[in-house]
């Protein structure tokens, strides 16, 4: 890593769990100070061993896939409509490439879609933005009476044979 600078301070990771900008480079370990302000020391085999991700190697900007789902009775084509229109007045949710929406499958409860968009700057955070687009989207789903499904079943009960307890 010291070598090849394939991870470099300020740069914003994810290695084993641990998502944080880089502190230090040591010849052991490295630092890595999470958005909660814990550091931790992350032994540099790590690195070599485990998957490594690093969030701003080559650019500032990160794709975010965020899953929707909405009741089976919803006009799907106006929700996608409104997912997008979600995005607008988000800080740092790029215009360019633009976001979209993708039904992307039929689930038990829901028919399935994936918001995409593109943020720039994810030392920043991205769950900061996540909330700030699902709030708008709550917004809209609810001035478009858009329901977001909960989980539900059908139970049918059989009635059981009548038991002869004279054959016992």
């Amino acid at each position: 890593m010291l070598v090849d600078q394939s991870v470099r301070p300020d740069n914003v990771i994810e290695v084993g769990g641990t998502f944080g900008k880089v502190i230090s480079l040591g010849a052991r370990y490295t630092s890595v100070e999470t958005r909660d302000g814990h550091e931790y020391l992350i032994p540099n085999e790590k690195f070599i061993t485990q998957e490594v991700v690093n969030w701003d190697f080559s650019h500032s900007k990160i794709r975010r896939k965020i899953k929707i789902g909405v009741s089976y009775n919803t006009d799907v084509e106006l929700a996608m409509s409104l997912i997008v229109k979600g995005t607008e007045n988000v800080d740092r949710i790029l215009t360019t490439p633009a976001p979209v929406a993708r039904l992307v499958g039929f689930g038990e409860s829901s028919v399935d879609i994936e918001a995409r968009f593109w943020v720039e700057d994810p030392a920043n955070g991205v769950t900061n933005i996540t909330s700030d687009f699902l709030l708008n989207l709550w917004k809209l789903f609810q001035e478009n009476n858009i329901e977001i499904p909960f989980p539900q079943q059908d139970i049918h009960i059989k009635e059981f044979p009548r038991i002869d307890k004279t054959t016992f």
